[in-house]
Parts: C-alpha cells; sequence; structure tokens
C-alpha cells in the first residue's frame, strides 16, 4: 500500500511562526518523545518545539505501554511547551490534549471523537467490544514533564486497515470511514489546537468542554491501579486537579492513575467540542 508522505515544506511554513524552538521530521525515530527530550537537553529554552516522525518503532504510552504502526500509516508527533497554569493542575494537560485532537480530527474529518479518561480519544464504532463499548482506541497521548515544559506526545491511527490493528479495541480514520486522510493538514490542526488550547492559563469552559466529552464520565469503570489493586464504581466527573472522581460502596474517590475498562458506558456522544 502507498501512503503519502508528510511534506515538510507545508508543515513549516505553516507552524514555523508558532514554533521558535523548531520543526524537525524525521523519516525514523524510536520514541518522538525521546527525540525531543533528547533535544531540549541540548539547547536553551527558545519556545515550542515540533518532532514528527514518518515512523515510529518503539513509541511509549502510559504505564510504560508500547505503542507502534506501519510506515506511513499513522501521526506520530511530539510538542514540548510551557504551559501557562499552575503545575498543581497539570494533570488536566493529557484531556486538554485529547480535546485539541478532537477538534483537529473534527476539522480534517467530519468524524465525532470522545475522550477515555486519561489519556485517549476514541471514535465510534457499531460494534460493541467488551471493556471499550462501542468505540475504537484510535489516538493515545503521553504527556511527560520536562523541565518547567511538558512534552505532549500524540499518534494517531490515520490509514491502518483492520489486519493492520494490533487489537479488537483499536480503531483508526480509516476503519471509521475517512480514507485518504491528509496527514500534513492533521499535523497542522493538531498543533495549533494544543498551542491553543493546552498551553495557555487554564480555561474552565476547555475543562467542562473535557467533562462533555468524556465517554468515560457516566460510565461503570474498573480500574487497574498501579499499586496492583482493583477499583470499581461509577465515574462521577472530573475533579480540579483532573482526577476522575469515581463513586463507590465506600463513597468517592479520585482516582489519578489506573487502565480503565468501561464495564457499562454511558450515552454515546455527539460532536460540539
Amino acid at each position: 500500500m502507498t501512503r503519502r508522505p508528510i511534506r515538510t515544506d507545508q508543515l513549516t511554513g505553516a507552524l514555523a511562526p508558532l514554533l521558535p524552538g523548531g520543526v524537525v521530521l524525521l523519516d525514523e525515530a524510536g520514541s518522538t518523545n525521546t527525540v525531543l527530550r533528547e533535544r531540549l537537553g541540548e539547547r536553551d529554552w527558545a519556545g515550542p518545539v515540533l518532532v514528527v516522525a514518518e515512523h515510529q518503532r518503539a513509541g511509549r504510552g502510559r504505564a510504560g505501554h508500547g505503542w507502534s504502526t506501519p510506515r506511513g500509516a499513522a501521526l506520530t508527533l511530539s510538542l514540548a511547551f510551557r504551559p501557562e497554569r499552575d503545575r498543581a493542575s497539570w494533570g488536566w494537560l493529557p484531556l486538554l490534549t485529547g480535546l485539541a485532537v478532537i477538534r483537529a480530527v473534527e476539522q480534517v474529518t467530519g468524524l465525532a471523537p470522545a475522550l477515555k479518561w486519561p489519556n485517549d480519544v476514541l471514535l465510534p464504532d457499531p460494534e460493541p467490544v467488551p471493556g471499550w463499548g462501542r468505540y475504537r482506541k484510535a489516538v493515545g497521548i503521553l504527556v511527560e514533564g520536562a523541565g518547567e515544559a511538558v512534552i505532549a506526545g500524540i499518534g494517531i491511527n490515520v490509514d491502518q486497515d483492520t489486519v493492520e490493528l494490533p487489537v479488537p479495541h483499536a480503531g483508526s480514520l480509516r476503519t471509521a470511514g475517512v480514507t485518504g486522510t491528509d496527514r500534513t493538514a492533521l499535523a497542522i490542526a493538531v498543533v495549533r489546537q494544543v498551542l491553543a488550547l493546552v498551553a495557555g492559563p487554564a480555561d474552565p469552559a476547555a475543562e467542562q468542554k473535557v467533562r462533555d466529552r468524556c465517554a468515560t464520565v457516566g460510565a461503570e469503570i474498573v480500574a487497574d491501579l498501579p499499586d496492583g489493586g482493583q477499583l470499581t464504581g461509577l465515574a462521577e466527573g472530573i475533579g480540579p486537579d483532573g482526577a476522575l472522581l469515581v463513586r463507590t460502596e465506600q463513597g468517592v474517590r479520585p482516582l489519578h492513575a489506573g487502565d480503565l475498562r468501561h464495564v457499562r458506558a454511558r450515552r454515546e456522544l455527539g460532536s460540539g467540542a
């Protein structure tokens, strides 16, 4: 399958004014987050900087999960910026990055994705999958601290067909019915949305949009916790620090980290981000 490469001149021309730290397009990388972290360590901070890879061999997800895709089938990028918000609320950054991706995907494709707390973007699908309902994971996000800056790593499944996806709950823009997506245009839209929504100061309106578009809020969930325990309950909302508020038999508990399964989904979500 022939897939169109990302166009360096168009990407740089559109984004250079927003990225004084530079735009780096690589043919191949292990992890764009790792490449960008090394780049930040080599020079003084000049402003937001972007690394995009045509092919990412060893992407990293939350909790050490791996992420890889066929060459040219995905959009893999990492963007470094300094958030204009209190560090205590950095828990919102993965969620707001997800909202930025939703807006970019809507703009470029017309699809209506949803969020899954804390860092996945989902596409609706008519066939249910246990733990995911009528959704497929099409985007993974990994936000990491880098001193006073953060690195937002984003991987979007764009052109994979069903046999190229690794697990039943994975999806792509192609499997959602959109073929021929221009990855260059999508990258430009994603970066603009992240800088507008995530890099700026706290915005209660944007945080409410996250709540509105989060398929986890209103769902019954099971969370596997980092300490090996498990949490079961109804996801009632998102707290001021970005924690998921889960109602259990013992009361409401804030969840800051964990791998989630939706046992019973909330209503299907529409557009309007």
